[in-house]
């Protein structure tokens, strides 16, 4: 199990109490890897939410040509993986660690009931969830907006795959209930 203080300064859980931090920390499976291995591997569908505890690690994206991107590095407290547990699809990056790191899996299973319940602590994790996505979309955002004011000239194209329109999604925002303060 993963100590109460090192659980509470992961910002996902920010908001959490005590025994929501607990239920949500009986669940994860620790684990440490070393230089370059891989914690997560583009295109797999297999593992659940990931916390990187210590250490740091690459996202990388591979492109059609062969060649990949460096898209950014994480450090201690990130919250990644949850994108495959939400929508079923395969993993959009590989994640390489930098350095040896200590890291918390939780279970696609885990992150199902979670998303799908309705106790404070499954309702604390969907605000969690949509923090979290909503912190990588600004960061994205941010990315974005500086990568379109590179001047032409400075800007290597690269041919990107298409991406498919997702109107199978269901709107979940009507099933979120206000959090209380149980």
């Amino acid at each position: 199990m993963i100590p109460k203080a090192e659980l509470a300064k992961i910002p996902a859980f920010e908001g959490f109490d005590h025994r929501a931090r607990n239920a949500v920390g009986a669940m994860l499976r620790l684990s440490a890897s070393r230089d370059s291995s891989v914690l997560v591997a583009q295109g797999s569908r297999s593992g659940g939410a990931y916390v990187l505890l210590s250490g740091e690690a690459r996202v990388v994206r591979e492109l059609p040509n062969g060649s990949s991107v460096d898209v950014r590095t994480i450090g201690p407290g990130t919250l990644f993986g949850l994108l495959s547990c939400l929508d079923g699809a395969p993993r959009s990056a590989t994640v390489i660690a930098r350095g040896p790191v200590r890291l918390a899996e939780l279970p696609r299973e885990a992150v199902t009931e979670l998303l799908e319940g309705r106790t404070t602590v499954a309702l604390r994790f969907q605000v969690a969830v949509c923090r979290t996505l909503f912190r990588e979309m600004r960061a994205t955002n941010r990315r974005l907006a500086e990568l379109a004011a590179i001047p032409d000239t400075e800007i290597a194209t690269v041919e990107l795959e298409p991406v498919e329109p997702l109107d199978d999604l269901e709107d979940l925002s009507e099933s979120l209930l206000p959090l209380s303060d149980a």
